[in-house]
């Protein structure tokens, strides 16, 4: 049986998945709709393609699970080692 998962595991998988939504996801819906990952110009300076979701909407993101990813770490260096409950057994002598 494996133990519960507490409420700072939930909140760093949150931030997990702020991370493959920046990376995965917004950056599948692009290459499915065929928008480029960046503006494109013409030599005037007009932009001529637009990406569908913005490169700094998703970095935001991408930054936005990292900062929960650093917090989560920081609280788990932070936080005291747990006491082990187990009794030792000392070995049957033969």
């Amino acid at each position: 049986m494996q133990p519960r998962k507490s409420t700072a595991d939930l909140i760093a998988m949150l931030g997990g998945g702020l991370i493959v939504v920046g990376v995965v996801v917004l950056g599948a819906v692009n290459t499915l709709t065929q928008n480029p990952h960046l503006e494109q110009t013409n030599d005037a300076g007009a932009v001529t393609a637009e990406p569908l979701v913005p490169p700094d909407l998703r970095a935001y993101i991408v930054l936005a699970g990292l900062a929960v990813w650093l917090c989560y770490g920081v609280y788990k260096l932070a936080q005291p080692a747990e006491p082990i409950d187990r009794q030792r057994v000392a070995p049957a002598d033969d």
